[in-house]
């Protein structure tokens, strides 16, 4: 049983490969840039609502980012933390 005509079947190999090259050539280019701070911080908290969620189907984005930035104030305020570059 043939599920799809031999040229479909060759055409969807061929844009698998692409993609599958596209795909190789993004995470080889990424090996060569840094993430700003920006962007790591945003990395940080998609990473604890993923997390978080996966506990508690309640947690929003937006309770997330209020506890970053409370954490933020605080590691602020706080006479223990240390000057970070």
């Amino acid at each position: 049983m043939q599920i799809m005509p031999g040229w479909q079947q060759e055409q969807y190999l061929h844009m698998a490969k692409i993609a599958g090259e596209i795909v190789v050539r993004q995470i080889e280019d990424s090996k060569r840039r840094s993430m700003t701070k920006e962007e790591a911080e945003e990395q940080r908290r998609s990473f604890a609502y993923g997390n978080a969620n996966i506990d508690n189907p309640n947690v929003t984005r937006e309770m997330i980012n209020k506890a970053a930035d409370q954490n933020t104030v605080n590691t602020r305020l706080s006479p223990d933390t240390k000057e970070q570059s």
